[in-house]
């Protein structure tokens, strides 16, 4: 089964709160173009605290790759028109006061602040819902530093649930049973910090 979720303008998932462990990582696949690609003002976010002063993951103005901590834009550099078309992995570990990208696997850039905010939103802000992020699959959060060869590692086989530091991971596949249904599971084993489609599709 290979589900994905579909987030549009005015769409995004609420999650139940995690807060930051010393050492993180955010993944997720990521279909491109990015809705609204041709506008250089738009922005795409992936994880966010609710109200938007905090970005822990997204693509800023004109499709840079990086943070958004309390009104201020960090870019690593890497930019979202230089991808191919079809779907990347977007990968950011944070670690020792800094946030380190990787695109595929592939070292992108670096950010010298980590943000430690919860994060209670993906796929959008969710304030005014102009930030959507478009197709995602298997968003994933840690409570450790992955290292390239862990990101690797997980791109070409997904988590099972059981793994140590494993925090979040949504993989959308309950659209196989429920497909107009407004709950997205936990893959995580025993875990019940289900989330909740606010206007997405499945795809």
């Amino acid at each position: 089964l290979y589900y994905s979720i579909n987030i549009l303008s005015n769409q995004w998932l609420t999650i139940p709160s995690w807060t930051p462990s010393s050492s993180y990582t955010l993944s997720s696949w990521v279909e491109f173009p990015l809705p609204d690609a041709f506008n250089s003002a738009s922005w795409n976010t992936i994880f966010q605290k609710q109200g938007g002063a905090y970005h822990h993951l997204y693509f800023g103005i004109n499709g840079e790759l990086g943070i958004y901590s309390a009104g201020s834009h960090y870019g690593c550099g890497f930019y979202a028109d230089s991808l191919s078309s079809g779907f990347h992995n977007i990968t950011a570990v944070a670690h020792n006061n800094e946030t380190v990208f990787y695109i595929d696997g592939n070292y992108v850039g670096t950010v010298n602040l980590k943000i430690t905010e919860p994060i209670d939103i993906i796929g959008n802000f969710d304030g005014d819902g102009t930030q959507p992020i478009g197709i995602i699959d298997d968003v994933i959060i840690w409570n450790t530093n992955l290292s390239q060869m862990e990101i690797y590692q997980y791109m070409n086989c997904p988590p099972t649930g059981y793994e140590s530091n494993l925090a979040r991971y949504y993989n959308f596949e309950e659209a196989a049973y429920w497909p107009n249904g407004i709950t997205v599971y936990d893959q995580v084993t025993g875990s019940s910090n289900n989330g909740v489609v606010n206007g997405a599709t499945y795809d």
